[in-house]
């Protein structure tokens, strides 16, 4: 008899100390649940006006196609040379290369890419000048070609010639990354405006 008294003591007790902690326990819950809706609204609400402000920037109307196709015009004997050779659509190459450099063939960027398409060092062979606008097309355009084979999508082509194909297959589309979340529409755009 002592034992079974002591046991619904202890019971009682532990009963009691739960009924105490549930309230206690679930607004606990109740606060951690409220921050994390509030992340994630906070986050969608952050992805929704990027969604809108990279809608903005693809706009590209044919004033500005036809103006900055101007700026590149001395290279088209070029363009359309190596297009037919990897065959990629002329326009493909042209909205690519203006994107790239807005037709400044001594253009270094900030991660060593070089000339009219942007090319990277390791492209050219020992002695060839990627400056030339020949030699720079010729790469950019064969590139831009077997990214094409690969992909098979004018989108992802043009994001794997940005981010590169290792994060257009790891990310199985268009990497996250912000730089080319940017440059695909703008580059798909101006290209959708040079077919026309």
């Amino acid at each position: 008899m002592n034992i079974s008294m002591r046991l619904s003591s202890e019971a009682i007790l532990n009963r009691k100390w739960l009924n105490e902690l549930f309230p206690v326990i679930v607004s606990v819950l109740v606060v951690i649940w409220g921050i994390i809706l509030s992340f994630y609204l906070h986050e969608t609400e952050k992805l929704a006006q990027g969604i809108n402000a990279k809608t903005n920037q693809a706009v590209v109307t044919r004033a500005q196609v036809t103006e900055d196709w101007g700026k590149l015009a001395e290279y088209e004997p070029l363009v359309k040379e190596f297009a037919v050779r990897y065959g990629v659509e002329p326009a493909l190459v042209r909205a690519v290369m203006w994107h790239e450099s807005e037709g400044n063939a001594r253009l270094v960027s900030r991660a060593g890419a070089l000339g009219l398409m942007q090319c990277m060092p390791d492209k050219f062979r020992p002695g060839e000048d990627p400056f030339n606008p020949r030699v720079n097309i010729k790469k950019g355009t064969e590139y831009l070609g077997l990214m094409m084979d690969k992909f098979g999508s004018v989108s992802l082509a043009v994001a794997a010639y940005n981010a590169g194909p290792g994060a257009v297959l790891k990310y199985g589309g268009i990497p996250p990354y912000p730089e080319t979340q940017a440059y695909v529409p703008r580059v798909v755009s101006t290209y959708k405006e040079y077919l026309n």
